[in-house]
Formats: structure tokens, sequence, C-alpha cells
């Protein structure tokens, strides 16, 4: 029953607390310590500040004791550095029989009760709120006495904050009046929708309008239309919610048409009741920094480059420094579009006049480079780059940036021909390694051929002197060719890498046929393939070129034949004279396992060239064509290839046969035979 009375009691003095009515902070903070001491037997109520290891007193009864406010002391001589260690109320009924009986507050003040609890203002430790006494309880501290402090120390943070606004709001008015009468800024009163309620007389100078011109109409009307895309709801939807904001950056129309760039920063005007009921905005003109910031933003694209900026409506045209240089001009002299556009030579001004025509109609910003002759005469390119601004659709003014940049385009054709360089030398030396692999083991598997047919031959006892001889000469032959494939390798890298020039010269092309089909014998009787040579006919002619350049595409266009034909099956092999003048056909025909379309397309891509093997396994790689490719180039010599899957190829080589001859290289494929 004793119980539910205190209860009571304690509910109504909270209640007359929180409801105090027509006082001000400080008398109803008077009042809760008061009420409370009283309530509680105590002596002494405190609400204290605590900052960085001090306790400072803001409000305290009873008055006429030795305390006064904005008396410090340090946290750790109070009994409140124990209470912040708690995360509840904390309370000893007689300290001189509890264990802080030692405490430096006990020691130095003597006192023997005492109830705290610490409060937060905006989420951070702001206090305590503390009662004592320098006599002791009888009893300890009831339930009921911890909630009473509890549900105090939550009352008093929110009136605390509540003090806390008014204060900075008080002192935003005081700031706020002076700045309306003696500030160039213009500063706004709103609604919370945007409505205007109070506009400075700043505004006759920055905007070209009179204060009530503008009263009841909306700031945001006047917004640039860009930025309202970029800020559709611009500041006052998060200053509605209390957060000031600062240093945002619009494009403000004035009365005469045009765009002026103002830093705006806006603060919410909050009631004493902590809602807030409207909104504050300060804004200065800050054009001619923007400018500046502009042309030095759009600098940043360019290295050493001038800015300029065109008023399309008074035509005045406005140059940095670096922009006179580049035209070799004195600085600050006056110039005009119509000059300004005269140093583009022929077709380089018609295309900077349609570019900027095109950014006036469309907002598009162009980007040129382009060939330019200074006031002295000296040839240069630069780099030009222009932007728009609008209004109304239309456009006002342009600006952009322009520069120099004639060394960097030498240097930059430099390193592309370097890139280049290091491109072909890399593809070079790819090509190289593959075709010593390719050419090179061709030539070697007829030699291999040869000495195993004449090691069987030895061990089942059915050599043959004369054939050993005979077939020996053969090896011997075909070794002075891998030789000389070696030395045509070694001057095909050459010509690749820029280091050597074909040294063409009229020889025997019937000569050079034969010495390639007797390199390749063993391969023709391994597969008992049949050769049909006609030569005769032209054993006397002689065609005009490299003689082992060419000789190298025989060799490999005949190596391909051998290696896809069929077993038993047939090569023909032609040298004849057409009707092309100044030219000789020598034409390999096989009955091999052809080529379909797809791979005809592909035969001379580096890249995606076929990599098909033989019909013995014989492996391919597609780089015995990419060589006769580089090689016929070198020596105006047609490859006409005619070919059907499993029908065999045709492969016709057009030969000059004098220096005369001028015509352009065709390497052709066509699906057919």
């Amino acid at each position: 029953m004793l119980d539910s009375l205190k209860e009571e009691k304690r509910t109504d003095l909270l209640i007359q607390v929180v409801s105090q009515k027509n006082r001000s902070i400080t008398e109803q903070l008077y009042f809760a310590l008061e009420s409370t001491c009283k309530m509680l037997g105590l002596e002494i109520g405190i609400i204290s500040r605590v900052y960085d290891q001090t306790y400072s007193i803001e409000h305290f009864f009873p008055t006429g004791i030795d305390l006064y406010k904005g008396q410090v002391f340090d946290l750790g001589d109070t009994y409140c550095s124990i209470t912040l260690e708690s995360e509840k109320p904390f309370s000893v009924a007689h300290m001189g029989q509890s264990e802080y009986n030692m405490h430096p507050c006990y020691n130095a003040f003597h006192l023997e009760s005492y109830i705290g609890v610490s409060f937060d203002v905006n989420g951070e430790l702001y206090g305590t709120i503390n009662f004592s006494s320098s006599q002791p309880r009888e009893n300890d501290f009831s339930t009921a006495d911890l909630s009473l402090i509890t549900l105090l120390g939550e009352w008093v943070s929110g009136l605390m904050q509540r003090k806390l606004i008014e204060e900075e709001l008080q002192k935003e008015k005081e700031q706020y009046k002076l700045l309306s009468t003696n500030s160039t800024d213009l500063v706004c009163l709103h609604e919370l929708d945007g409505t205007l309620t109070f506009v400075s007389e700043s505004s006759i100078e920055m905007l070209g309008f009179n204060p009530d011109e503008l009263i009841g109409t909306s700031l945001d009307k006047l917004i640039h239309p860009e930025d309202v895309k970029r800020d559709p709801k611009l500041i006052f939807d998060r200053v509605k919610k209390g957060t000031p904001i600062g240093n945002t950056e619009y494009r403000i129309k004035r009365k005469v048409g045009d765009y002026i760039w103002v830093n705006i920063a806006a603060d919410p005007i909050i009631s004493e009741l902590g809602k807030v009921t409207g909104i504050r905005t300060r804004s200065r003109d800050v054009s001619k920094q923007k400018r500046l910031e502009i042309l030095f933003n759009e600098s940043q694209e360019m290295a050493n480059v001038g800015g300029w900026e065109y008023d399309l409506k008074t035509g005045k045209l406005y140059w940095t420094e670096e922009v006179y240089r580049i035209h070799d001009k004195a600085i600050n002299e006056e110039v005009f579009v119509e000059e300004g556009l005269s140093y583009f030579p022929g077709e380089a001004r018609n295309l900077i006049e349609n570019a900027i025509q095109h950014t006036i109609e469309t907002g598009e910003q162009y980007d040129l480079e382009l060939p330019f002759v200074s006031a002295k005469n000296v040839a240069k390119w630069v780099r030009a780059i222009g932007r728009a601004e609008f209004a109304d659709g239309i456009a006002y003014k342009l600006h952009g940036t322009f520069q120099d940049i004639t060394e960097r385009r030498k240097d930059r054709e430099q390193i592309s021909e370097q890139n280049e360089r290091l491109f072909q030398e890399k593809k070079t030396k790819e090509k190289l390694y593959s075709i010593l692999a390719h050419d090179l083991k061709n030539s070697l598997f007829g030699l291999s051929d040869f000495l195993e047919i004449t090691i069987f031959e030895i061990v089942e006892d059915i050599f043959n002197k004369e054939t050993a001889l005979e077939r020996f000469g053969l090896i011997s032959s075909s070794t002075k060719s891998s030789i000389k494939l070696l030395e045509t390798i070694q001057s095909w890298v050459k010509i690749q890498a820029g280091y050597f020039t074909v040294v063409p010269n009229l020889f025997n092309i019937a000569n050079e046929v034969e010495l390639v089909i007797d390199l390749f014998q063993p391969g023709l009787r391994k597969k008992n393939i049949n050769l049909n040579k006609n030569l005769s006919d032209l054993s006397n002619a002689d065609v005009y070129g490299d003689s082992e350049m060419i000789s190298t595409v025989i060799r490999n266009l005949f190596n391909n034949a051998v290696k896809y034909s069929k077993k038993n099956s047939e090569i023909e092999i032609s040298l004849i004279k057409t009707d092309r003048e100044g030219f000789l056909d020598l034409v390999i025909k096989d009955q091999g396992i052809g080529m379909s379309e797809e791979i005809l397309r592909s035969l001379f891509d580096f890249d995606n060239r076929p990599q098909r093997k033989g019909t013995d396994d014989e492996p391919g790689t597609g780089l015995g064509l990419m060589l006769c490719k580089e090689l016929a180039e070198q020596n105006n010599v047609s490859i006409i290839i005619k070919s059907k899957a499993g029908k065999g190829t045709e492969i016709t080589l057009q030969i000059p046969t004098s220096s005369d001859t001028k015509a352009k290289t065709i390497i052709e494929c066509t699906p057919e035979l």
C-alpha cells in the first residue's frame, strides 16, 4: 500500500513538471529540481553539463548555497563520474557505509546520499540530473525513485534540446537582420512550398527585379531548366526536414533574360515548438568566379590551353592570355569573331563555322582538331572545343577552350609510326618462328624420307648401289635447297623489317620448277602420286623477279599439293603462255581434298588462317600460303586459287616476264574448278 502511494505521488510530480506552461525553460527546470528535492527529501538538485572530463553547473536548487551557474569541477571529483559509467540511474542511500566512502566527492563535500542519471541531447552525451544530501537516508532509494529520475532525465533531454534550438534560432534571427540590411547578398524568406514572403533590396542589383515583383512567386521558377533536372526539388525538400544546406550552385534567370550563377545557402526557420515553419535563403552572385572555374575545368581536358567566351547578344568576344599567344596577337587587343575565324584556312574554316552553328542550334558540344595559321603566318594545329548556354531554348552564350597541339600532333604521328614499326617487328618475329618450323621442316622431311628408305633397303639386304648413288645425289641437292631456303627466309625477314629490298632478275622458270620437283620426289613416291609435267614447250622461258623468292612460293604451293593429295592420285604442273601480255602462268593442279568457300575466304588471314592436316596426317599451320602472299606481292606475282571441297585445287601463278610489267598483284580465290 505504501509503495503504491509513493508511485502515485511521483506520477503526480511528473505530471506537474511536464505540464508547466507560461514559464521559461529556466523556470521549468528550477521547478523540477525543487519539487523533486522535496519529494525525495534531499537538499540539492543539479543539472550539469559534462564535457572533456569537466563538470559544470547549468541549473541548481536551492539558491543561496555555495554554488553558482557555470561553476566547474573535475568530473572525477563528482559522483556523476560514477553515474556516467552506469547505463541506468545510480543511487546510494548512505555513502559512508558504501564502497564509495573513499571517493573524492565524499571526502570533499561529505554528501551521504545521492541519486542521478545521465541524459543525451541530439544523440550525444550532454550531462546529468542529480540530487544529493549531506544526510544519509534511512532506506535505500526505491524502484519508484529510480523510475522518477529516469523519466526526469528524458524530460530534461528534450527541454535542453529545445533550449539549444531556441538559442540558435535567436542567433540566426540576429544574423538574418544584419544580412538583410547590410549585405549585397540576396536574402529571402520562403514558405515551406517555396513561396517568397520576403526579398531583400539587393534583388534589384543582382536580378533586376524589385522585391515586390518576386514576393508571392517561387525562386525555383527562375532556376535554369538544366539545374532543375539535376536537382528537381532543389534544396527545399531537404531544408523542410530541418537540414541546413550550404554552398549549392544554380543558375538564376535575371529580368533581362540571361542567367547568372549564384551560390545558395538555405536554413530552416524553427518555431519554439521545434517545428520547421519556413525557409531562409542567402544567394550570392558568383558568376565571375564560376566563369573562371568553368574555363579552368574545361582547360583540364587539354594541357596548356586557353579559354574563350562569346556573348551572342552583344557580340563581345573574350580570350584568355593563352588564346592571344596561340594567335600570335598582342594580349588584350580587341578581337572579333570574324577575325578569329579567318585564321582557319580553306576547308578548316567551313568545318569550324558549321560546328559553331550546329552547337548554337542543338546545344551539342563540338571538339575539333584543325589546321591553323596565326597572325604571324605560322602554320599550326589547334584543338577547339565549344559549348553553348541557353535561355528559353535560345543560345545566348558560347564558351570553350583552345589549344596549340602542333607539337603533340607531331609526337602522336611519331608514336604512331613507332607503334606500327614495333607491331610489324613483332608480327615478323611471330611469322619467322612459324616459317622456320614450317618450310625448313618440309625441306628436311625430304631428307628424312630418303634416309629412311635407304636404311630400310640396307636392313632388308635389297640395297642397290646405283639407286643409292642417285638417291644420295638427291639428298645432296635437297640439302643445298634447305640451305637456300634458310637464306630465303633470312631475306624475307629483312624485307618485313624494312632492311632489305627485292633484287629482281631474269631467270629460267622451268629449271626452278625441276629443282622443286626433285625435292618432293620422296613424298610423291610415298603416296604413289603420278606427276604429270607440262614444261617442255616453255623450257627456255625466262621470268622476271627475285628467283629465290619465287622459287620459295613454288616450293610451298607444290608442298601443299603433295600434302593434301590422296594416295594413287595425280598432280599436274604446267607452264602456259597466256593472252595476258607480259606474264607467264605456272599452274599446279591436284586431285586432293580441296577447300570449302569458308576456308578459301580465310586463306590469307594471318590471325584466322586454316590449319589442316594432310592426307597422311602431315601437320599444317597455314603459314606456307602466308609466306607465298608476302613474297608474291614483293615480286608483282598474281596468285589465283580455284578449289572445291573433295574435288581438288588448282593454283595459278602469273609471273612477269620483264621489268616493264607494272600490273598490280592480285590474290584471288574462287570456289570452283
